[in-house]
This record gives structure tokens, C-alpha cells and sequence, in this order.
């Protein structure tokens, strides 16, 4: 059985017009990395989603041994104030959530207290990185 020859998109000048388009898509900040854009055998543009994320709950947080720290308004005191999550791993390293009232479509992100770029908002990567801070340390 002889097999059929692959169509060639590269040498295609729609499919090359295409791929340039995919590069001038404009994907909004918050959903970076979670989609991708790419070209279908029949020559469309689609978009799909590439991250399926849990979003980290408080009590995800509590289960994975994080501290609830409340914090309430010094000169309001009828105010119900915020809180926020704390994992502390040795004296110099600490995982810190964001508040209650600054989660990030409807979960919290977290974050190492010195290193403010890394974060992490997925349920699954957190649990992975806690696991792995509780073997370098032994606990």
C-alpha cells in the first residue's frame, strides 16, 4: 500500500500567511501560558486551552500546612480587616499567599516572601513545590 504524501504547509503561501497572523495575535496577560494558538489540518486558526488549573483555596492552603494570619484595622475596629496564608520552611525562606481581598479570579496566588516574581496559582504545581521544600528539609 503506497502511502499518501503529506500536504506541505510550509511550502503553502495561505498556511504562511496564517503562521504569521498566529504570531500577531494579541493574548491577554492574564491568560498567557494557559492557551495556545495554532493551525488546524484544514488550514484554520484555533485556540485551545493548554493549562486545565485548580485554583488554590484556603482550605487547599490549610491542608498543605499553611498558618492563617488575620489582620484587623488599627483604627477601625468594626471593620472585618483581611487575612492571608503564610508556609513558613526555614528561618530565611517563607511561601506567603495574597489576601483574601486581592485573590486572582477567585483563587489565591502564592508566592516566596523575598522573590516576589515567582508565582504560583495552580494547585498542583503548589502541592508539587511543598512536597519538594518538605524532602530538602527533611520534615
Amino acid at each position: 500500500m503506497k502511502k499518501k504524501p503529506k500536504k506541505d504547509y510550509w511550502g503553502d503561501p495561505i498556511m504562511a500567511a496564517k503562521r504569521l497572523v498566529i504570531k500577531d495575535v494579541y493574548i491577554p496577560k492574564d491568560i498567557r501560558g494557559k492557551v495556545e494558538i495554532y493551525i488546524k489540518k484544514n488550514g484554520s486558526v484555533a485556540i485551545r486551552n493548554i493549562m486545565k488549573m485548580k485554583k488554590i483555596t484556603g482550605k487547599d492552603l490549610i491542608k498543605l500546612g499553611f498558618e492563617k494570619q488575620t489582620e484587623k484595622p488599627k483604627h477601625k475596629p468594626k471593620e472585618n480587616g483581611y487575612h492571608y496564608y503564610t508556609y513558613e520552611i526555614s528561618e530565611k525562606c517563607l511561601l506567603m499567599s495574597c489576601s483574601n481581598d486581592e485573590k486572582v479570579d477567585g483563587g489565591y496566588e502564592i508566592e516566596f516572601y523575598e522573590i516576589e516574581d515567582l508565582k504560583f496559582n495552580d494547585l498542583k504545581q503548589l502541592k508539587k513545590l511543598v512536597k519538594l521544600l518538605k524532602s530538602a528539609t527533611n520534615e
